[in-house]
């Protein structure tokens, strides 16, 4: 399927990104969550200028020409079909007994080995360093694909940069962060009300 024109590209965004604000304006998502977009500023009706807006559409614009004038861009569409393993697909895996549910913006396959993708379009600096989403994306693919962990490649792509920083995630720093999580886990359940009824009272969270 070919792709089409970056300009094409952008002009669809645009409007989808105006059809999404006028739907929350008129808080269509109070009937329709799933269906129509609600931004938390007109939720709580915080007052945001309209150049704020405008500015948030052009980063849009900005993250989108980096991305398909990119060298990755390049390497993806030249990546053979069998070679994809997930795009934006929704999925989980187990910690402690409990459903983490992750969707991934894409794996493929890439020289023998299986490379994470994910897009950052903030304008705040990207951590080079290991993050907790990344690690979560790590172990749940050496389980889903039965692989070892150096054969796993997190790949992050900061579009408002146009930088790509790439991570392969060691044994103790997967440890470090299925550790926190299951501590995580833990601090919450404790709140519970019923924990095998999964029965909260609000009261008690923060």
């Amino acid at each position: 399927v070919p792709v089409l024109d970056v300009d094409e590209i952008l002009s669809i965004t645009r409007s989808l990104m105006r059809q999404d604000y006028r739907q929350s304006v008129r808080k269509a998502y109070w009937q329709n969550p799933k269906e129509y977009c609600g931004f938390f500023e007109h939720e709580y009706e915080i007052d945001v200028p309209d150049e704020k807006w405008r500015s948030a559409a052009e980063d849009v614009d900005h993250c989108l020409k980096v991305f398909y004038g990119s060298e990755e861009y390049k390497k993806l569409i030249e990546t053979p079909q069998n070679d994809y393993l997930e795009v934006e697909q929704f999925s989980s895996f187990f910690v402690a007994g409990v459903e983490l549910r992750i969707k991934l913006d894409c794996a493929n396959r890439e020289g023998g080995k299986i490379v994470i993708w994910d897009w950052k379009t903030g304008k705040k600096e990207s951590d080079t360093g290991l993050s907790l989403q990344m690690g979560c994306y790590a172990a749940y693919a050496k389980e889903k694909y039965r692989v070892d962990l150096d054969a796993i490649l997190t790949r992050r792509f900061d579009l408002h940069r146009g930088a790509v920083y790439e991570h392969v995630v060691s044994a103790p720093s997967l440890e470090e962060i299925m550790d926190y999580i299951r501590g995580s886990i833990a601090d919450m359940t404790a709140l519970l009300e019923d924990k095998e009824e999964n029965r909260a009272e609000e009261e008690k969270f923060a």
